[in-house]
C-alpha cells in the first residue's frame, strides 16, 4: 500500500479502516498472500488502527515501521 490519507475533517469515521479493509478483501480476490505497508515511527494513530485489524508490526527502518497482514489467517 502507499499514502493511505484520510482529510482531517473525515477522521474518526472509520473510513481508514474501511479501504484497508477494502485493499485486503481485493488482494484476497486476487490470491495475494499478504498485505504490506508502511508508516513513520512517530504516526501512533495509524499504528493502533494497523494492529487493531491485525497488521503485525515486522521492523524500523529509516524511522519507518514496516506491517504485515497475512490474508490466510
Amino acid at each position: 500500500m502507499n499514502d493511505l490519507y484520510v482529510d482531517s475533517s473525515f477522521r474518526k469515521q472509520g473510513i481508514g479502516e474501511a479501504l484497508l479493509r477494502k485493499a485486503i478483501a481485493f488482494a484476497k480476490s486476487e490470491n495475494a498472500t499478504y498485505v504490506k505497508l508502511e508508516t513513520a515511527e512517530d504516526n501512533y494513530t495509524a499504528q493502533s488502527l494497523y494492529e487493531a485489524i491485525g497488521f503485525i508490526k515486522l521492523s524500523l527502518i529509516d524511522g519507518y515501521y514496516s506491517y504485515k497482514f497475512d490474508i490466510n489467517t
